[in-house]
């Protein structure tokens, strides 16, 4: 109808996601649209807002995140004493449900302090200080975790693990990056993170040892570091800017708990955005209509649809003379600006004609004509027969025996 529904959006990449407030009513139609208040990254607005229905079902169906991994595992014994304890989700977790109340470590009943991060889809706990050797410990992700839409996991995940007898005494290292190394199709407003194998000293953690710098340029951005639990997270001062490469780097000067600095400089890389321009023409131009051009980024999927006027056919997608899609819903990766062509052919039809009786006459004009052409046939009657009419399929269509139509 014309009651919003109330919810809560989220975007990544190039997906737009609506997450209800709560259950929609069963068996109800509902009507989505995205408005033209939609832009680009360089500004431009969709040209008509773009509304589809669906309809609901009979139930709910309801799946909840589950811990697809943990480490230490289940059962592992022989972990080192300074071991941050990590478990991994099947689905992305609301941030603010992985806490210390919901990710808890206990020696007996007695809980372990320490400080809990999220990132990416992996929780961590890192304790305050080194656990006890040759102790078994009872890790717990409760219900209170939820993911992105709400739902908790459908019960307490439990497991265990017992600890060595020594401490690890190698420098702290990087575990994880986000970005990764080389990755493409970073988002200009993206906060950069560092995940580290251990605790690490947070007064360490600064502008001055995690820098992100320009390549081209050699021009350093500016921004803010913050520090929680085992992940550090840079945020830019301003945007990133599109078509551009930035090296990331950890310096030695980190250090974990206990003072020790990393080996070597960590150091990775990635590529943000491209905006390119999709570009698409119909062949012939009355074959029919084109849609789903526009300027997109790097690595977007785009959809481009042709329709066939009356009296065409699609025949394929094309792009510099190279057929690349036989369908005319094509759907494919953006990697550069792209100009194709919807090429379409004009329907052809047989005109086939016949005498009643067959000694009554004869008939001229059959053949093959194209869509719109016009098309003239003629019954000469014999000697002893008159003319009466044209039928088609049994129905008459003219009583000319020189018939003219389209």
């Amino acid at each position: 109808g014309t009651t919003p529904v109330s919810g809560f959006i989220s975007y990544s990449g190039s997906t737009a996601f609506f997450a209800s407030a709560s259950h929609l009513t069963p068996n109800i139609e509902y009507t989505a649209t995205i408005t033209t208040g939609a832009q680009d990254l360089a500004g431009n607005a969709l040209a008509a807002d773009y509304s589809w229905s669906f309809t609901t079902g009979t139930a709910t169906v309801i799946v909840p995140p589950t811990v697809s991994s943990t480490d230490p595992a289940d059962g592992e014994g022989a972990v080192i004493l300074n071991k941050i304890v990590s478990a991994t989700f099947s689905v992305p977790m609301d941030a603010t449900t992985i806490t210390a109340a919901t990710f808890t470590i206990k020696l007996g009943a007695t809980p372990v302090s320490g400080f809990v991060s999220y990132s990416g889809s992996t929780a961590f706990f890192a304790p305050a200080s080194n656990l006890a050797p040759n102790t078994e410990y009872t890790a717990t992700i409760t219900t209170g975790a939820e993911n992105l839409a709400g739902i908790a996991l459908a019960t307490d995940y439990v497991w265990d693990f017992t600890t060595g007898i020594e401490a690890s005494d190698g420098p702290p290292e990087v575990s994880m990056t986000d970005p990764t190394d080389v990755e493409l199709c970073v988002a200009i407003d993206k906060q950069i993170t560092v995940t580290f194998s251990e605790a690490m000293d947070a007064a360490t953690i600064t502008t001055a040892n995690f820098t992100i710098m320009k390549m081209h340029g050699a021009t350093f951005v500016s921004g803010t570091v913050s520090y929680v639990g085992v992940t550090a997270t840079f945020i830019p001062q301003s945007d990133l800017e599109p078509s551009s490469t930035y090296i990331a780097t950890i310096t030695t000067g980190v250090k974990d708990a206990a003072g020790t600095p990393m080996a070597d400089n960590h150091v990775w890389i990635f590529e943000t955005i491209t905006p390119y321009t999709v570009s698409l023409s119909a062949l012939p131009l009355a074959g029919g209509v084109v849609s789903g051009a526009g300027t997109f980024n790097s690595c977007d999927t785009v959809t481009v649809t042709a329709v066939p006027n009356a009296g065409y056919e699609f025949v394929n997608w094309t792009e510099a003379g190279v057929e690349v899609a036989t369908t005319a819903i094509y759907e494919f990766e953006l990697a550069g600006n792209t100009t194709l062509v919807a090429n379409f052919a004009i329907l052809s039809y047989d005109i086939t004609l016949s005498v009643n009786p067959l000694p009554g006459g004869s008939v001229t004009g059959g053949g093959n004509y194209e869509f719109g052409e016009s098309v003239t046939v003629e019954a000469i009657p014999n000697i002893g027969y008159s003319f009466t009419n044209w039928t088609a399929a049994g129905v008459e269509v003219s009583t000319n025996a020189a018939y003219t139509f389209t």
